[in-house]
C-alpha cells in the first residue's frame, strides 16, 4: 500500500505544480505589453519581416512534464504574451498571415478610389496600391526618375492611404479606447502613422527594412554624431545633422551605386545628393503635416 500511497502523493504533487506553472503563465500573458504596428500601403516584404517579429511577441509559455525514469522533468519555452494589434493595408499579391491566438488582433485598409483619381490604385471603393513595376525596373536608378512621375501622385496616393486609417472612425475610437504601451512603426511612407502615435500619446520603435544612409532614416532620431564639418556650433547641428555629420560625404547615399572608395568628385557628388534629398524630404514633411491636419 505505501508504493500506491507514495505515487498518489507524488502525482498529485506534480499536479498542484503544473497548476501553478499554467497559472503563472496565464499571469504573465496578461501582464505583457500592448503594441500597436502600423504599416504603409507599401512593400508587402516589410509587413512579412515585422509579422516573422509578431508571432514571437505573442508566443506565451508553453509547459511541458517529462518522465525520464523516476524523475519528471519540466520545460518550459520562451514566454512573451504580449499583445499585439497590426493595422497594414491590403495588396495586390492578397497577403494573408494566419491566426496567432487571441493575442493577435488585425485590421486590414482598403483606399477609396472609386473616382480613379489616385494614381498606382486600382479603381474602386476597396482600392490597393499597385507597385509600378516599370517605372521603377526603367527609370529606378536614373537622376530622371522624378521627371516620370505624375507631379501630384504621391501625396494623392498619401492622402488616401490616410484618409483609410485616421479617417476610418470605427476604427479610430477602437484604438482611442485601447491601452497601448508603444507603437512600432514602419517609417516608410508612413507619416500619417507617426501622426496617429503622437495623437495616442505611445513613443515610437521605427522600423527601417533597408540601408541607414539616405531617405526619411536620416531625419530620424537614428544616432548621428555631430561633427563641425561646416564650422557650425552644436545647436546647428542638431537641426540640420545632414550637413554636420562628419562622414556625409563619404558614406555611400542609398542607391548611389557608390563604394566605400570614392574620388573627390564623387564624394562631392554624394555629399550634394544628399544635402538635395534632405531639402525635399523637408518639403515632403511640409506638406505631409498639412495633409495630417
Amino acid at each position: 500500500m505505501r508504493p500506491l500511497k507514495e505515487s498518489a502523493m507524488r502525482a498529485t504533487a506534480h499536479l498542484i505544480l503544473l497548476f501553478f506553472l499554467l497559472l503563472s503563465t496565464q499571469f504573465c500573458a496578461v501582464a505583457g505589453d500592448n503594441f500597436l504596428v502600423l504599416h504603409p500601403c507599401l512593400f508587402p516584404t516589410h509587413m512579412r519581416i515585422v509579422f516573422s517579429v509578431t508571432k514571437e511577441m505573442v508566443r506565451v509559455r508553453k509547459t511541458v512534464m517529462i518522465r525520464e525514469g523516476k524523475a519528471i522533468k519540466i520545460l518550459t519555452s520562451p514566454q512573451r504574451g504580449h499583445k499585439v494589434t497590426t493595422i497594414r493595408h491590403d495588396t495586390e499579391q492578397g497577403l494573408q498571415f494566419p491566426y496567432l491566438g487571441p493575442n493577435h488582433e488585425e485590421f486590414v485598409l482598403n483606399m477609396n478610389n472609386s473616382d480613379g483619381g489616385v494614381p498606382y490604385v486600382s479603381r474602386g471603393e476597396n482600392g490597393i496600391f499597385l507597385m509600378p513595376t516599370d517605372l521603377l525596373w526603367d527609370y529606378g536608378l536614373g537622376y530622371d526618375f522624378p521627371l516620370h512621375i505624375r507631379p501630384d501622385g504621391p501625396l494623392l496616393l498619401y492622402r488616401a492611404q490616410c484618409d483609410a486609417l485616421l479617417g476610418n472612425r470605427a476604427l479610430m475610437r477602437r484604438l482611442r479606447a485601447t491601452k497601448f504601451d508603444v507603437a512600432v512603426i514602419d517609417l516608410v511612407y508612413n507619416e500619417c502613422g507617426l501622426a496617429l502615435a503622437h495623437e495616442l500619446g505611445l513613443p515610437v520603435v521605427g522600423f527601417w527594412a533597408s540601408s541607414p544612409a539616405g531617405l526619411e532614416i536620416e531625419t530620424t532620431t537614428i544616432p548621428m554624431p555631430a561633427g563641425n564639418l561646416m564650422g557650425h556650433d552644436k545647436d546647428f547641428c542638431t537641426k540640420i545633422k545632414i550637413l554636420c555629420h562628419p562622414r556625409s560625404a563619404t558614406v555611400p547615399l542609398y542607391m548611389s551605386a557608390y563604394g566605400d572608395e570614392m574620388t573627390f568628385f564623387q564624394r562631392l557628388h554624394n555629399l550634394g545628393i544628399r544635402v538635395l534629398t534632405y531639402i525635399l524630404l523637408k518639403a515632403h514633411y511640409y506638406m505631409t503635416d498639412y495633409i495630417n491636419r
